[in-house]
């Protein structure tokens, strides 16, 4: 072979080997089988070099870049794969040399971002904790002790000129106090206080104090008065306020929490104490809400008891339950498709609503399902119905089994007929109509057959047609059924000439394929 590839490399461990002889200008190998990228090729005992001499990468065939020659020795070596164990890239491992050098400096300031000028800072010296340690023992702690020697002083201590004042410390009243052992008279006063003018003071004063309140609580033996807007106030944070406001009497919870009344039987009347508004009992637990002294609203064990009618002018009437009924409020959308008036929670657009005077719809999925006019009549706009038109076809073979063809549709409900073909958008029983008609009929043919043909079933129809004395121009035949179907099950219209002449043809539109869903 006309090739040089490159030198051996050093080859992984061999998964398998396959060999074999070369036909002449041969360019291909199939019928193997490796990793791509794990295959080594070798032509004549030299090791190709993978893209350039050859290409391996369907995993079952290796193509060459240059034909071989007859007898040329291949050998293709399938390699066992492996992965690389988890390393870091040089990008990673200076990222993470970076931000543990980050970490270690923080927010140190520049002046001591450094082991070196941290040592300098230091003074350089190996043992400072010690060092430092040694010097603090030497003073005398803020908390006070005892000197080991005399203290002297060329100044003052705490102000005072202690040899000027010849006072010894013994004879002086301590700075936390004690007791005078004889009179003490000023012509000035005390802390800034005139002790004769105060004495006045605190006999009135006393006399008033007599009459207070204790600050520990007491009996008020009197009525406390407060102006309008002016509140009695309760809790550390001023939460529950009372207070009349010049129109109107407010209690107000303003703080945290909530505002909470608790009584055994609770009732709140008018101001005249005569008519009731609302009213509890502990024996039944049941609450009642009265309109001119009447109870119309009373709760019960399993719900709400009412007296009298109720008026809804908006919003919505609904349980909360998954299901269950609910009525929408004449909200702007209520009465639509989207927002039927008769709903179920959880479905806004399933149940029932007035289109019109005396006009009514069932609504499913938030289209008319079924419409009900003032006359009682029932339509329904998405019931399965369609019909098919026939397409031109001229000179049908005899013998042969013909899917006639409808090119055009009077009406499909929910598209379910296409290609000729219905098929049933649900389980149920169907109604199906079939009439075709034949020109250039030939009266030589023995019959025709209609077959309605099914996914599950055949109808047939036969129409004998060597009665004719002459070719008819045209005849109609045909046939209706009702016929089960399943959702998914389809159904078209086929049709069989026995004998005669290939000559009967069928024109547009005048054959027809109807069915809707009866039950």
């Amino acid at each position: 072979m006309s090739y040089l590839g490159r030198s051996a490399k050093l080859s992984r461990k061999t998964q398998e080997k396959v060999s074999f002889l070369a036909t002449a200008g041969q360019t291909s190998k199939t019928g193997l089988s490796y990793v791509p990228t794990f295959v080594e090729v070798s032509v004549n005992g030299i090791l190709l070099t993978d893209v350039t001499d050859y290409t391996a990468t369907t995993g079952s065939s290796v193509s060459f870049g240059v034909a071989l020659e007859l007898n040329d020795e291949v050998t293709v070596v399938a390699l066992k794969t492996f992965a690389l164990a988890d390393h870091y890239t040089k990008t990673q491992t200076d990222s993470a040399v970076s931000a543990a050098a980050a970490a270690l400096v923080d927010s140190s300031p520049a002046a001591l971002n450094t082991l070196n000028e941290l040592a300098a800072a230091l003074g350089d010296d190996a043992n400072y904790a010690t060092t430092t340690t040694n010097a603090i023992a030497t003073k005398m702690p803020k908390s006070g002790g005892a000197f080991t020697g005399a203290v002297t002083t060329n100044s003052t201590i705490d102000g005072r000129d202690v040899a000027a004042d010849g006072v010894l410390a013994t004879n002086a009243m301590p700075k936390g106090g004690g007791a005078f052992t004889g009179a003490v008279t000023t012509n000035s006063t005390f802390d800034g206080v005139d002790i004769a003018t105060r004495d006045g003071i605190l006999t009135s004063t006393t006399a008033t104090a007599a009459a207070a309140l204790p600050k520990a609580g007491g009996t008020m033996t009197g009525d406390t008065l407060h102006g309008d807007n002016v509140k009695a106030k309760f809790g550390a944070g001023n939460d529950l306020e009372i207070y009349h406001d010049g129109n109107k009497s407010n209690i107000s919870d303003v703080g945290t929490g909530n505002l909470i009344l608790t009584a055994s039987n609770l009732t709140v009347k008018d101001a005249g104490g005569t008519n009731r508004y609302l009213t509890t009992d502990a024996s039944t637990t049941a609450t009642r809400i009265y309109h001119n002294n009447v109870g119309r609203l009373a709760t019960t064990a399993t719900g709400v008891a009412v007296t009298g009618s109720t008026v809804h002018t908006a919003g919505d009437v609904k349980n909360t339950i998954s299901g269950t009924y609910k009525l929408f409020g004449a909200n702007g959308t209520a009465g639509s498709n989207s927002y039927v008036t008769y709903a179920f929670e959880g479905d806004n657009d399933t149940g029932m609503n007035r289109t019109g005077n005396n006009n009514l719809q069932l609504v499913t999925a938030g289209a008319a399902a079924i419409k009900i006019d003032g006359a009682g009549i029932v339509t329904k706009p998405l019931q399965p119905a369609f019909m098919g038109l026939s397409a031109t076809a001229t000179n049908l073979a005899i013998q042969t089994w013909h899917t006639i063809v409808f090119s055009s549709e009077r009406f499909d409900n929910n598209n379910d007929f296409s290609s000729n073909t219905f098929t049933a958008p649900v389980t149920g029983k169907y109604q199906m109509n079939v009439f075709i008609r034949l020109h250039s009929i030939d009266n030589g043919g023995h019959y025709y057959f209609i077959d309605l043909n099914t996914s599950n079933s055949h109808y047939y129809h036969i129409h004998g047609a060597n009665g004719w004395n002459a070719d008819p121009d045209y005849h109609t035949i045909g046939s209706s059924y009702v016929i089960d179907m399943d959702a998914g099950d389809t159904a078209n219209v086929q049709l069989y000439q026995g004998g005669g002449s290939a000559q009967t043809d069928i024109q547009a539109n005048e054959g027809y394929f109807s069915g809707v869903l009866v039950a």
